[in-house]
């Protein structure tokens, strides 16, 4: 266990622009006080890797009260439509019943961005995943594991609603569910990079597995989550609510406030309990080098199976033994309901 206090983020703010050259076929992203990153436009014959130099993109932008996967969505809809045509938000339509009354169409306005989804006159394939009549991007999930749907859920409803606005200059937005089964993430990369136009809004708990086929076909990622270090703050990607920094516990400061003010008489007997696999027991290292360097006590510190736990009186035996006083559990809440 380091001794070294974990390293704080920059407070360092950002702007993070996107612009669109259709001449050019490249979209660039411009980080304020640097350069610009131009990222090539895929094709089918753009497969090799690139070199992107020495920059690190940072981007910490937070849409309160947004879902994540809906906000990454919008942001690929807004850099895949380029300039438009249309300056209202709202269409009317003539009553059907001939009786002369209007309705109002749904918004296509998508928080301060206006116009995001409407209709148009695209007539060609202009690369990868884009065709006359649609526009295919990948959503992440491991559901076929965890049995969780939010993720394709919600790409289901931001696509619906866009389409029923005109889609994306005319396109219909098409999201194909990338399923990685949890273990699986490589090769639904590789179908992801033969058929999509860039990954938005998903997320796998064992996505650093995919990045060397990601960026060796040059596929754009905006996903809703990462969680392996190999993910986080790789090239060509920018996740709407980047919660993961690498080398940086974002909980650091919540425990801090935790053991310093909230509940300062656990600080000297905290107890950890954690899932055991690769992933989780990454972030429990993580979660220890924190405690430590806040000068926390853990008196416990136990994993258990992944897939749950039928009985856990153990568990809470060995709680009670070790005079826990403040717990951090990292799991389902089910799972922690049953340990209650």
């Amino acid at each position: 266990m380091s001794d070294r206090n974990p390293r704080k983020p920059s407070r360092k703010a950002t702007e993070t622009i996107f612009s669109f050259s259709k001449s050019e076929r490249t979209v660039s992203l411009i980080d304020k006080g640097t350069s610009p990153l131009r990222f090539p436009a895929r094709s089918s014959r753009s497969r090799r890797p690139t070199d992107l130099g020495k920059h690190v993109i940072r981007h910490r932008q937070f849409l309160a009260g947004q879902r994540r996967l809906v906000v990454a969505v919008a942001a690929l809809a807004v850099l895949a439509s380029g300039c438009s045509g249309r300056t209202g938000s709202e269409t009317e339509s003539t009553d059907s019943s001939g009786s002369g009354g209007s309705t109002t169409a749904t918004s296509a306005d998508f928080g301060t961005l206006t116009d995001v989804c409407q209709d148009g006159d695209a007539s060609t394939a202009t690369a990868q995943g884009v065709t006359a009549d649609r526009i295919e991007v990948g959503v992440f999930s491991d559901i076929g594991f965890t049995k969780n749907s939010e993720f394709v859920d919600a790409a289901h409803v931001f696509t619906s609603w866009c389409n029923d606005n005109g889609g994306i200059n005319g396109r219909t937005l098409v999201a194909n569910t990338r399923d990685t089964k949890l273990m699986e993430p490589r090769q639904r990369m590789i179908e992801a990079c033969r058929d999509d136009f860039a990954l938005v809004g998903g997320g796998a708990g064992l996505d650093g597995l995919g990045v060397k086929e990601r960026l060796q076909c040059l596929l754009p990622s905006f996903p809703a989550q990462t969680v392996q270090e190999r993910s986080s703050g790789a090239d060509l990607e920018i996740s709407a609510s980047p919660s993961k920094v690498p080398g940086y516990d974002p909980y650091t400061g919540f425990r801090t406030w935790t053991l310093n003010e909230a509940y300062p008489d656990s600080k000297e007997a905290v107890g950890l309990i954690n899932g055991d696999s690769a992933i989780t027991r990454a972030v429990q290292e993580m979660t220890l080098e924190t405690l430590d360097a806040i000068g926390a006590k853990v008196v416990y510190s136990e994993l258990y199976p992944t897939m749950g736990v039928s009985d856990w009186t153990p568990y809470a035996q060995s709680i009670k033994n070790n005079g826990v006083k403040g717990l951090i559990f990292m799991g389902s809440f089910d799972q922690l309901a049953k340990l209650e």
